[in-house]
């Protein structure tokens, strides 16, 4: 008995929820995307200016929105009937920034605080690729699965 009930609340039994697997790669890539591009981004700035002072506002740019935004970004997460949209939509503004810094960069004489409002940008939706994939998890993963999507959630 114990071991079909393990086995029913298990991990394979969550990879078996129609639309996990790839809710769970999309948000693990995102997350390891949003932390490679705030040290590539502090590397950027500091290889284009030579300026650790620089390098340390393009930080600050990038972590201080997303502090600020997080808590309203929750709530309104929260209130919204479409999430995914949502997540959607903010992933796609994170990789047209991030587009734009690239593009700013080969541009010449582009000044500094133009980066610095583009990582500003970047910074605001951070929180989104961690609570908002969480926020899909419980609308996709029946209840008896809830223990092992926290736990893969908070692996990944």
């Amino acid at each position: 008995m114990a071991s079909t009930l393990a086995r029913a609340d298990g991990y394979r039994a969550l990879l078996r929820v129609p639309g996990y697997a790839p809710l769970l790669t999309a948000m693990t890539l995102s997350r390891a995307a949003v932390a490679m591009s705030q040290v590539t981004l502090i590397v950027y700035l500091l290889e284009r200016t030579d300026s650790p002072v620089v390098a340390a506002l393009g930080a600050m740019a990038q972590l201080i929105p997303g502090i600020v935004s997080g808590p309203f970004l929750g709530a309104w997460l929260d209130r919204t009937p479409s999430r995914t949209r949502l997540v959607v939509a903010t992933q796609a503004a994170r990789a047209a920034l991030l587009l734009a810094v690239v593009a700013a960069g080969q541009a010449r004489d582009v000044p500094v605080a133009v980066d610095l409002l583009l990582l500003c940008g970047l910074g605001v939706t951070f929180p989104l690729p961690i609570v908002g994939f969480r926020s899909l998890v419980p609308a996709l993963v029946p209840e008896r699965l809830w223990t092992a999507a926290n736990a893969t959630d908070s692996i990944s």
